[in-house]
């Protein structure tokens, strides 16, 4: 079950004219709750328009830089977004969560060698491990490969022009732009040939690890790339921001109502899961606090366990195969497909 603090902002930084970073004021008594790894997410919770609201956006600064700061970008009719950007205040206060999430940078100060591949957003969790990488050791080589429409829409463009010349031996970023022409960078849009382009200028270096993260279509096609070049596949981690939400389901899901038994926060509840609707629309409109935040399948925060019963993802980015055994479902994704099932979402 998520736990949330109420913590005030201490800095709101813009990072292009659509999008700002956010940095929390965390208490002494609190630091040890929000130790986190590079890559991780936070769940954000505010009251907007007499709503509560609940997102989670990346964090962007490192762990050994003592600060928790998210980036948030503005997106057409966001109401998170939006009121972050246009809204929120220095002295505001947010519910936040513990951090969480698996796209992670496990650091124990060795030599490490990544690639990065990010797009617009894409790059908050990348810029984490890229801060973390190059501060954890001084051998360690860090190749990024960012796209954007124009240096106005860059996210952190400054932070990376700085990084560059801190770091001349050690990081190497390749910049592509979709929408204008500059120099020392490409024009046009990542796809397998830049990222090959790119690989190729570093013939001499063995990654460790490559990590993605952009649109879900760009993510998987540059994953299947990547194994394609003969890249084992446990070295590719990717993290979607957007993800679509499939609207079909297969033909095995239960005819009828399901009766679902939903254990959280240590009580059980009873509902009735209408044909076709996902275990957590099920349990939101019961009114039930059940955890969840992007609703697209993406960030983890829905996890639950099956404990009787059967039910079918729409997709999956998040679980492997050994954790669907185990009977873990992403209850955003979820379809039953028995006349009765249960889930448990504290134990997981």
């Amino acid at each position: 079950m998520q736990k949330f603090q109420s913590l005030k902002v201490l800095q709101i930084k813009e990072e292009t004219t659509s999008a700002v970073s956010i940095t929390f004021d965390v208490p002494q008594n609190l630091k040890s709750n929000y130790t986190f790894k590079s890559g991780q997410y936070l769940t954000l919770r505010a009251k907007i328009k007499g709503d509560l609201v609940t997102r989670s956006y990346s964090i962007c600064s490192s762990p050994k830089s003592g600060l928790l700061s998210v980036a948030i970008k503005a997106i057409d009719r966001g109401l998170f977004s939006t009121y972050a950007n246009e809204a929120l205040r220095i002295g505001d206060s947010l519910e936040v969560s513990l951090p969480e999430g698996r796209f992670v940078f496990d650091n124990d100060n060795s030599k490490k060698t990544f690639f990065g591949i990010a797009t617009g957003s894409g790059i908050t969790p990348i810029s984490s491990i890229l801060k973390d990488t190059l501060i954890s050791n001084t051998s360690s080589q860090f190749v990024l490969l960012y796209g954007n429409k124009s240096i106005a829409d860059t996210m952190f463009h400054l932070e990376i022009e700085k990084l560059k010349s801190d770091y001349k031996t050690r990081f190497f970023c390749y910049n592509i732009y979709s929408r204008e022409n500059n120099s020392n960078s490409m024009s046009g849009r990542i796809d397998s040939n830049v990222v090959d382009s790119c690989l190729k200028k570093h013939p001499d270096l063995s990654f460790d690890k490559f990590f993605i993260c952009g649109p879900e279509k760009l993510t998987l096609l540059l994953s299947a790339e990547l194994e394609k070049l003969g890249y084992q596949k446990n070295k590719i981690l990717f993290e979607l921001f957007f993800s679509k939400i499939e609207t079909e389901v297969e033909a095995n899901v239960s005819s009828e109502e399901t009766l679902a038994k939903i254990t959280c926060d240590y009580e059980d509840f009873e509902i009735s899961v209408p044909k076709n609707m996902t275990l957590l629309d099920a349990a939101l409109n019961q009114k039930i606090d059940v955890p969840y935040s992007c609703q697209g399948g993406v960030c983890s925060s829905c996890i639950g366990k099956i404990t009787d019963g059967t039910a079918k993802m729409l997709q999956n980015n998040i679980l492997t195969d050994g954790e669907i055994k185990e009977g873990l479902i992403l209850a955003c994704q979820a379809i039953a497909t028995s006349s009765t099932l249960s889930i448990n979402f504290d134990d997981v």
